[in-house]
């Protein structure tokens, strides 16, 4: 198994967030540290829209203090990492990164050569008019809409000014990694989407039904 991961950050710049990581397990603790290698040259196939990525599980992690801290991991199969012969290497986030590495540290070790994705299959659309099924399927999904942006990004501005913490995770609120209730509850967005997984767009906290706007 490549050692080797490609620590993802969101940033507005879009894919400048990659550090190269190395990655070792002892004793069940996964201890990342930034690879020293600045020569190295990866290829990312950047793809046409971006995914939030899939959710793994809770790992323990080494900080760069030696504590264990529980955090959870995400994987991004859509940010395709290659190197120099062809290999993939797994692309990560993690919430409340430089918490655990220090933001310091975390800087871009590698040169990064952007190539585009390669080209989705052609999806043939549907003809004639939607069944009663596709109709109340349709429904479902738009059932109730999402905060307008300016007013989630006033809300996680003022949860972020109270040092408010996500009520199912108790992390700090990031820019890029949170999601806003309509009711004005705030989670962070890994968080939200696992609970999605059991009642789809129903806040955790008072159960109001409701899309998210993603900060």
């Amino acid at each position: 198994m490549d050692p080797r991961v490609v620590l993802y950050i969101p940033t507005r710049a879009g894919y400048n967030g990659l550090i190269l990581m190395n990655t070792v397990l002892e004793n069940g603790a996964w201890t990342l540290t930034p690879d020293p290698q600045t020569s190295l040259e990866l290829t990312v196939h950047k793809p046409a829209l971006p995914e939030h990525g899939v959710y793994l599980e809770k790992f323990i992690v080494r900080n760069c203090d030696g504590i264990l801290l529980n955090k959870i991991i995400r994987s991004h199969p859509d940010i395709v990492v290659t190197d120099a012969t062809g290999q993939q290497i797994k692309v990560i986030s993690m919430g409340q990164h430089t918490t655990v590495f220090g933001s310091h540290k975390l800087h871009k070790n590698f040169t990064c050569f952007i190539a585009d994705p390669p080209a989705a299959p052609a999806v043939q659309q549907a003809t004639g008019p939607a069944s009663p099924k596709q109709k109340k399927e349709k429904e479902k999904k738009s059932h109730v809409g999402g905060l307008n942006p300016y007013v989630a990004k006033q809300l996680f501005d003022l949860a972020v000014l109270r040092k408010e913490l996500c009520p199912i995770v108790a992390e700090e609120f990031i820019l890029g990694n949170t999601a806003v209730m309509p009711c004005g509850h705030l989670f962070m967005q890994m968080a939200i989407e696992e609970s999605f997984k059991k009642e789809a767009n129903k806040c955790p906290w008072c159960r109001q039904m409701g899309a998210p706007t993603y900060i």
